[in-house]
């Protein structure tokens, strides 16, 4: 299969949960099931054209090699009929099919035809996902229209028009809903970030530098000291006044409350429970989760055998597969962003390097994966570092590969 049908077919298939959750909210395990088989099937007869073509960097095999063990060690652990379900649908997704990707980022064209499907299929796709839910979660609307996040820092060498339709649509994702505070922090990023584009070369690299610096040491710092029990970050917002936004159908958001203690609580008590704390629970491991004493929800019933992830990319990684699954997947953006940014011999892959970097802290808090467009476009981008021909073009070269053609908008 040409790698351009296969982009295609993987915004399709990987938009088709997110669209049916959309119709049928709870119902995600079927139509999962027959989205990520197929998908994983084109994948494996596809990426020998690519696997031969390229040389996988060390911290991309050590991660496929312990995703496979994740899962492989969920299955051994199974016990319940949800743990099978889970396992074979969203977990398959994520520990089998994800890891895929970071091997066709290899090829530019792979992923300059994943992006250009997307702006063709999947905007329009996420319109209709905002018209029919306010759903915040991992199908929302500000999930699945997450990769707007690359388009802002491309901005640049798009045409006028192409300009215009990032610029509003990045707008319109951020009024969305603004309490879902993740995509406001993301879309914020990534047009402070765009200005770098336009600074001379002596103010280019040196706060760059530094920004990277404080996105990949802080996430580290801050889980130390929180579990040493010194420093929470997370209830930074204790020190400062209760500040609230709302949205436009009526829901509040207190910026600064704290959302994420407890759930890294619920995860470090149950691996120290079962004595899990290097090698993890499992990929069908679940944690006790203090979300079942809340009377006036369900969460006794939606919890029942315990929670199976997070919110947080990298907590799912240490819950799953322990302190040294959460160093694979961190150590995965930590290489990225340093062969992108030192490695490089152009500006934008420069400034790549720092929104990778970025993303690396904000898998501390958000960016849980899922078989879904939002989590194959980030593994995509992560992958794009590693791209040793994308670094090795020069600033016109690049230029040219971004400007995406064959649009309805040129």
């Amino acid at each position: 299969m040409k790698l351009e049908h296969l982009s295609l077919l993987t915004v399709l298939l990987t938009f088709c949960p997110a669209v049916y959750f959309a119709f049928f909210p709870g119902e995600i395990v079927l139509v999962t099931i027959l989205c990520a088989y197929p998908l994983f099937f084109l994948n494996v007869i596809t990426w020998r054209k690519v696997l031969g073509t390229v040389k996988l960097d060390l911290a991309i095999k050590l991660f496929f090699a312990y995703s496979t063990f994740i899962f492989i060690h969920g299955v051994v652990m199974a016990i319940t009929y949800e743990d099978w379900v889970n396992l074979v649908s969203t977990q398959f997704g994520i520990f089998i099919i994800l890891p895929t990707y970071l091997v066709f980022a290899n090829n530019p064209r792979f992923f300059i035809s994943f992006f250009k499907y997307f702006l063709i299929i999947g905007i329009p796709l996420s319109l209709v996902i905002f018209a029919l839910t306010d759903d915040s979660g991992p199908f929302g609307f500000t999930h699945v229209i997450s990769p707007i996040y690359f388009l802002i820092l491309v901005i640049p060498f798009l045409t006028y028009k192409q300009k215009i339709l990032a610029v509003c649509i990045s707008i319109f994702s951020f009024f969305a809903d603004l309490t879902i505070r993740a995509n406001l922090v993301n879309i914020l990023i990534s047009y402070f970030l765009l200005r770098f584009h336009f600074v001379r070369k002596r103010y280019f690299f040196g706060p760059l530098k530094l920004l990277r610096r404080l996105f990949l040491m802080a996430p580290p710092i801050f889980l130390f000291l929180g579990l040493l029990g010194i420093f929470n970050v997370f209830q930074i917002g204790d020190y400062f006044e209760k500040y609230e936004i709302s949205s436009n159908d009526g829901k509040v958001q207190d910026v600064l409350i704290d959302s994420r203690s407890q759930i890294y609580s619920d995860v470090f008590s149950q691996l120290n429970s079962d004595n899990a704390l290097v090698f993890g629970l499992g990929a069908s491991g679940k944690t006790k989760t203090h979300l079942t004493d809340i009377v006036y929800t369900d969460f006794d019933k939606v919890y029942k055998e315990g929670r199976r992830g997070t919110e947080s990319g990298i907590l799912n990684y240490i819950q799953f597969g322990g302190l040294l699954g959460g160093f694979f997947y961190f150590f995965l953006f930590l290489k990225g962003s340093y062969l992108a940014f030192y490695k490089s011999k152009n500006r934008f892959m420069v400034l790549f390097g720092t929104w990778v970097a970025f993303k690396a802290m904000n898998s501390f808090i958000e960016d849980s994966n899922i078989f879904s467009v939002s989590s194959v476009f980030l593994f995509l981008c992560i992958g794009l570092c590693y791209n040793e021909y994308l670094r090795n073009l020069s600033d016109e070269e690049v230029r040219a590969l971004f400007r995406i053609k064959k649009l309805p908008i040129t």
